[in-house]
């Protein structure tokens, strides 16, 4: 896929260093506003290329983040009701297995909650792998949490 100059760059600055803990605000703050204005594919690019680099249970709450923008994007921008449903499925999953974290904070669990609570209802947009036009015409697009440094203690 050919991408703006400008999503492009924000993956230079992404891979400009190894570290994670120097990229993941920056990262997460751009995917974040590429999500918010419908851009799922491009806030799933932009926190791949920092998943891709990054460790811990971190890692694992950015890849259901990357799954539910994949899954968003199949069902509003490029149609797809099986590949929605699949990348719906593995978000949950990722954020499930990080639910019970030690290294969530108490608002990380609440946040884990409303985005699992989201999944299902992107899950129930379906009859199988049939995406229910009715459904979706309803369905209110979920939000991925303000600041992921809330979510994690220290």
């Amino acid at each position: 896929m050919k991408f703006d100059p400008a999503i492009v760059a924000l993956f230079d600055v992404i891979t400009a260093t190894p570290d994670p803990e120097k990229t993941v605000d920056f990262a997460y703050q751009n995917a974040k506003q590429l999500f918010q204005r419908g851009k799922y594919f491009e806030a799933h690019e932009v926190l791949e290329f920092q998943w891709k680099k990054d460790f811990g249970p971190r890692k694992t709450f950015l890849q259901g983040i990357i799954q539910l923008s994949v899954s968003l994007h199949k069902i509003f921008v490029k149609p797809n009701g099986r590949g929605s449903r699949m990348q719906a499925t593995k978000a949950k999953e990722k954020l499930e297995s990080i639910l019970h974290s030690p290294a969530l904070s108490e608002v990380g669990r609440r946040e884990t909650l409303e985005l699992l609570s989201s999944l299902d209802r992107i899950l129930g947009l379906y009859n199988g792998d049939e995406l229910l036009i009715e459904k979706v015409s309803t369905f209110s697009i979920p939000t991925i949490p303000e600041d992921w440094r809330e979510l994690f203690k220290g």
